[in-house]
């Protein structure tokens, strides 16, 4: 499927940032899971020594969309409830911590 709109961008610039910035073992876009009864798709997922960083992307940052990315966080954290998880938001300005 391909995917080339406003929010897919900001995916990928989100992902030449990390590449750029961070040391990860391994990174995953747009991860689709179906785990612990939870089913969703984390636009940018990003693992190193075992700690996962979850990157929700919005196209705009607001109350509205914090509280949707929170609500995603916390799904994929059910989800996997054994894993080291920390969430973030990200809407083209910056990283916000979830």
């Amino acid at each position: 499927m391909k995917r080339n709109n406003r929010h897919d961008n900001l995916v990928n610039d989100l992902e030449r940032l990390l590449f750029n910035t961070r040391d990860y073992e391994k990174m995953w876009k747009f991860f689709e899971y179906c785990s612990n009864g939870q089913v969703g798709e984390v636009d940018l997922l990003a693992m190193a020594d075992q700690i996962y960083d979850f990157y929700e992307v919005k196209c705009s940052y607001n109350n509205k969309s914090r509280n949707k990315a929170l609500q995603q966080f916390e799904k994929y954290k059910r989800a996997f409830p054994k894993q080291k998880v920390n969430g973030f938001l990200y809407c083209g300005e910056g990283l916000i911590r979830l």
